[in-house]
């Protein structure tokens, strides 16, 4: 049986799910302690104030979110556990340097888990639901228009979360959180450009998602979900090798 607009219930560990219609930084703020130390970590790589092998320092962080230094320690111990944080003994905690045989191997299990979503939510979409997608996308759009790429990134997670949390399955949920911080910190490396056109190319391809999942059709609508997502870590990957060929020959 499928959930209504509500997630799984163990989204509420890393997930950033909130209302689609009013869905921001500042909403994933006043949620778990997990929520703003990775909506902190996540806008602050989309600002480049963060960046791979940079310290996240448990002093500042709990200055600027006004919760103290144990929350943030707790906090950053989990997602050390899904391999976005690395800590460092006597030194403290850093965002992981990941490299393009990382990417490679998170979205592999990217692909897994959303293309059995897919199939498992194509055709049994409830009109609230197509609606509440529906929504995500158009604020979207509305947050590329004017650049804000860490809030169009809020959306992108939305999006993604509430399909898998739609399956009812809760191991899937587990799963996809699990992962989930890894792949939206890849995300944000794609989502720093000023050309203006890529408003229109990123709410287009997630329509054509959407459109899959009304269509019924579960062998396409995992395809669109597979092409959707190979084309991110393509995307990601060539940025990494070309992050990790300047460094190399600095070196």
């Amino acid at each position: 049986m499928f959930n209504s607009l509500k997630p799984s219930p163990s989204f509420s560990a890393l997930s950033l799910w909130v209302n689609p219609a009013t869905v921001s930084f500042d909403s994933i703020q006043a949620g778990s302690l997990h929520h703003q130390v990775q909506a902190f970590i996540l806008k602050s790589t989309h600002e480049g104030t963060l960046g791979p092998g940079d310290r996240l320092n448990e002093s500042t962080i709990s200055t600027q979110l006004g919760i103290s230094r144990t929350p943030v320690r707790e906090a950053l111990t989990y997602l050390e556990s899904s391999g976005l944080v690395v800590r460092r003994p006597r030194r403290g905690f850093y965002l992981a340097a990941l490299d393009g045989d990382d990417a490679h191997h998170y979205y592999a299990v990217r692909e897994l888990l959303e293309r059995y979503a897919a199939r498992e939510v194509a055709g049994r979409l409830s009109d609230a639901q197509v609606g509440a997608l529906q929504e995500i996308i158009d604020a979207m759009g509305r947050a590329a228009g004017v650049g804000d790429w860490p809030q169009v990134a809020v959306h992108n997670i939305a999006f993604h979360e509430m399909v898998v949390g739609t399956t009812g399955n809760p191991v899937l949920s587990r799963l996809w959180t699990s992962v989930g911080p890894v792949l939206w910190y890849f995300d944000s490396l794609t989502r720093k450009t000023p050309d203006p056109t890529e408003k229109k190319s990123f709410v287009r391809r997630h329509e054509v998602l959407l459109a899959a999942l009304r269509d019924g059709n579960p062998d396409d609508a995992a395809a669109a979900f597979m092409s959707h997502i190979q084309a991110v870590k393509s995307a990601v990957i060539t940025r990494l090798r070309s992050h990790e060929s300047i460094q190399r020959g600095e070196e």
